[in-house]
């Protein structure tokens, strides 16, 4: 910057010295041409626009002859009428002794320190305009990269805040309960001669998996008959509440059984349809409550496997192995809706 400064003082003044010298040949060209003019200067004209002759020069008399002369030449300029100068004559001399007049009363002034002091202020008003918009140019970048930063910055924050949660929940998860449904199975006792009637119970055990206490507050359990539907209809399930301190520890067992026929009716009808491929199935849920008061549900369904022995008739070599384990459907058979693990709708 004080570089630009030293440029602008140093062209002020050479610009300042070249004033000066053109203004002092200026000065003496007018006044040796106004000197000129003065001396060989036409005779003026009245106002009338008639030529008056110069008057006789003083002390000199004039001779016989020359009186002579002159009288007869004042004679004959007396008898000549007046005549007016042409217009164009007079034009055509007023400019010149009128400029003679102009430059002889004011000489051409030179260039003054106002003038330098102007052209020096403007060159530094410029210089300050530009260094001003160069750093207003500056600012406007950094403040678009710093724009682009902050962006980066509540970005990377926000990704790291999800992070964050998302490893709370881990960490909750980890520790929370966990449900697994180790075994799902029928029995059924044996069936007399003389008065067949199928009973029995049917069974779901599962295991706490977690890190942490279980507290169970309600089951349900129930079979069903035929195509299970899309949606779990819990309304025909023998649904129990549990009481206080009903708590399953961490690796440790819980078993929900359904009595046969009190809860599900078995006759012969039924089960020779079953035995001949219609569907059955044993589903339910569990509610229980994690380590931080919040209340789960966990869904399950079974169908039986194809060792199912629903005949185990007195005498008989089956009959104390009535029937069966049951096993987790197959995927995509569009039972999803049954085997679930959820918050209770309404809670976060």
């Amino acid at each position: 910057m004080l570089k630009r400064l030293f440029v602008a003082i140093a062209i002020s003044a050479s610009f300042l010295a070249t004033a000066k010298a053109s203004d002092s040949a200026n000065l003496k060209a007018n006044n040796g041409t106004a000197f000129a003019e003065g001396l060989y200067a036409k005779p003026s004209s009245t106002a009338s626009g008639l030529s008056v002759p110069p008057p006789f020069a003083r002390g000199s008399a004039p001779t016989g002859e020359s009186s002579e002369n002159g009288a007869a030449a004042v004679g004959s300029v007396a008898s000549q009428p007046a005549t007016m100068a042409p217009r164009a004559v007079e034009n055509r001399d007023r400019p010149s002794n009128d400029a003679t007049m102009d430059r002889l009363a004011k000489p051409e002034e030179g260039t003054k320190w106002s003038d330098v002091l102007l052209v020096g202020a403007t060159l530094l008003l410029a210089w300050f305009t530009a260094s001003l918009w160069l750093s207003t140019r500056g600012l406007l970048s950094e403040a678009k990269k710093a724009g682009t930063v902050a962006e980066n910055s509540a970005k990377a924050a926000q990704a790291s805040a999800e992070a964050a949660a998302n490893t709370v929940k881990a960490i909750v998860a980890r520790e929370q309960p966990r449900w697994l449904v180790t075994e799902m199975a029928m029995k059924l006792n044996t069936i007399a001669l003389n008065n067949p009637q199928w009973t029995g119970v049917a069974t779901v055990t599962l295991r706490n998996v977690g890190r942490t206490i279980a507290e169970v507050t309600e089951t349900a359990i129930g079979v069903g008959f035929g195509n299970p539907p899309s949606v779990p209809d819990y309304a025909r399930c023998r649904k129990t509440r549990s009481g206080f301190g009903s708590t399953v520890m961490p690796d440790a067992e819980k078993k929900i059984a359904l009595a046969i026929p009190a809860n599900a009716r078995l006759d012969a009808a039924k089960v020779q349809a079953v035995s001949g491929g219609e569907p059955i199935w044993l589903y339910g849920y569990v509610v229980y409550r994690d380590y931080l008061d919040r209340e789960w549900i966990k869904g399950f369904i079974g169908i039986p496997s194809s060792a199912m022995t629903w005949y185990p008739m007195a005498g008989s070599p089956d009959a104390d192995r009535g029937g069966g384990a049951f096993e987790p459907p197959a995927f995509g058979v569009g039972l999803d809706a049954y085997i679930y693990t959820r918050l209770v709708s309404g809670q976060g």
